[in-house]
């Protein structure tokens, strides 16, 4: 478990954590939600409303990967990443007038489940100080604490990308 308050830039390899390009037009396959054996991305909607379907997703993939047991945890950790995206990174685009858009994608890896979510927004996510009174700002503190590593690829003009790693059972062969 991560004890930082603050995330970890991501320097190495994209695919080893997970990270999703904003860059460009988004590959038509994403666009129509096909994923391929170990890795699956669907598009966000503004709006908290989309969280649904975001699980409903995350279930379906876990499931197809016979993780079945591990949903209750990603689910929880995506729904997180996609809240911040919606809540705070989507409306800054459409303020911006761009047409705001985030990606949440899933990467089955060894031992781990890779969720990544990547928003338009160039601001870094931050973990507040616990307290007990406040009716948001915990959920970067769940995702520390439900994932064995988690961070933020540095972000650029096409924004940045939050993921974080869920321990699973290793893949057999």
């Amino acid at each position: 478990m991560i004890e930082s308050t603050t995330p970890v830039l991501a320097e190495t390899d994209p695919l080893e954590i997970g990270t999703l390009s904003l860059a460009g037009r988004p590959d038509w396959a994403l666009e129509l939600g096909i994923s391929t054996p170990g890795f699956a991305a669907r598009a966000v909607s503004p709006g908290l409303q989309s969280l649904r379907l975001i699980r409903r997703f995350v279930r379906d993939i876990l499931r197809e990967w016979e993780l079945s047991d591990h949903a209750d945890v990603v689910v929880v950790v995506v729904d997180e990443l996609v809240a911040n995206a919606i809540m705070h990174a989507l409306p800054e685009a459409a303020v911006r007038k761009e047409m705001p858009q985030a990606w949440v994608g899933l990467l089955r890896k060894e031992s781990a489940v890779i969720c990544a979510v990547a928003d338009p927004s160039p601001r870094l996510p931050v973990i507040h100080d616990h307290d007990p009174l406040l009716e948001h700002g915990r959920g970067l503190q769940l995702v520390a604490g439900l994932s064995s590593a988690w961070g933020c690829s540095p972000p650029d003009e096409n924004g940045k990308t939050i993921w974080a790693k869920v321990p699973t059972p290793p893949l057999l062969s």
